[in-house]
């Protein structure tokens, strides 16, 4: 197991530095410091070939495009949308950026993914980068302190945790965006398999606000079973919740725990061979299948998250989960993504069930 770490380049002058943890398998992690974005995770795949099965540029510069702008990045300090850019806590009105029409959006143009974090720990296999916001950034309350740790193991699993301290009570509801395609970059991701551990959702508006409800999961919603994305974005005019987003970008009611990760989700390219599992603490995990992608559908993200809007329905009906940390409390997030291979006997079993799925 070993640490490498380079210069990456510059954003005005701005030095950006990597970091590489690479187990004894040769399998590696790469994280950059600006954003603390994941970079790369290469792992093998069936015949042992490593890839990088995560979407990523080649130079700083390109992170600062809309299309890239929250590859691989640590995300906050709230994750997914705000209606209005407003919430009450407290009887005090708070204002924050409008990043996205009249709605705010993972954390404004200043969030979590546009910081400099700073690399505090370089020890074995694990990194520690620590980050600060100032009180009022992009209109959150609290000087907010965190620290946020990559660990990659030699069975291919990449563990992460972001702890959070504020000197007022504020928003802690952060995400890591990592865009993943298990089979080869640019490809189509839709036709991986996915199973997701949960039976309700949050449906949206045309503008990805939640409606305030939780129902059960539709048909053209239901991933309880592995199926391939596509199957469901080919009927994508039957559906108002896929048309007002343009295909999968829905917040999924997961069975969680608060004592410790749960399994949330399978992603499975039978092309490679490789899958990947999700364990989180969420109550939440958006699944985006890339409809906005100048390349659509190129890569599909996972995101472990409380619910959209979740600071709006404070209370209300299923949406129990605060997303609020108290002055001087800690608050705290996690999420794991192990890799390994099936068999060429589970790649039979799912595209024989796909196959009978269209008959």
């Amino acid at each position: 197991m070993s640490i490498g770490r380079k210069l990456f380049g510059k954003i005005a002058d701005q030095e950006i530095y990597s970091y590489t943890i690479t187990n004894n398998s040769g399998a590696y992690v790469e994280i950059i410091d600006y954003g603390c974005r994941i970079r790369q995770i290469a792992v093998p795949d069936i015949k042992g070939d490593l890839c990088n099965v995560v979407r990523c540029c080649n130079s700083p510069d390109g992170y600062l495009s809309r299309e890239y702008e929250y590859d691989g990045a640590a995300v906050g300090r709230c994750a997914n949308r705000i209606k209005g850019g407003t919430y009450i806590y407290d009887n005090t009105l708070y204002t924050l950026t409008k990043n996205e029409g009249q709605n705010h959006v993972h954390g404004g143009n200043m969030g979590f993914h546009n910081m400099m974090w700073r690399c505090i720990s370089e020890k074995n296999n694990e990194l520690i980068f620590s980050g600060f916001q100032s009180h009022r950034t992009e209109g959150y309350p609290g000087n907010i302190r965190l620290s946020l740790s990559f660990n990659f193991t030699e069975e291919n699993e990449l563990v992460i945790n972001m702890t959070a301290q504020s000197d007022r009570d504020t928003i802690f509801n952060p995400t890591m965006h990592p865009f993943f395609n298990l089979n080869r970059p640019g490809t189509d991701a839709s036709l991986h398999f996915l199973k997701i551990y949960s039976d309700k959702y949050t449906p949206l508006d045309s503008e990805g606000i939640p409606t305030g409800e939780i129902l059960d999961i539709p048909p053209i919603m239901d991933f309880r079973e592995p199926k391939r994305i596509k199957s469901g974005l080919k009927y994508m005019r039957l559906s108002r919740d896929l048309m007002n987003r343009g295909g999968y970008d829905h917040n999924y009611v997961l069975h969680h725990s608060p004592e410790g990760p749960v399994l949330a989700a399978e992603l499975t390219s039978v092309e490679s061979g490789r899958s990947m599992a999700v364990y989180t603490s969420s109550p939440g995990l958006q699944l985006y299948s890339g409809n906005f992608m100048k390349r659509r559908h190129s890569a599909v993200c996972l995101e472990p998250q409380f619910f959209p809007d979740a600071v709006n329905n404070r209370g209300k009906g299923r949406y129990w989960d605060d997303p609020i940390i108290k002055s001087g409390m800690l608050g705290k997030f996690d999420v794991r993504y192990k890799f390994s291979v099936i068999s060429q006997d589970e790649i039979h079993a799912l595209t024989k069930s796909s196959f009978c799925a269209q008959l």
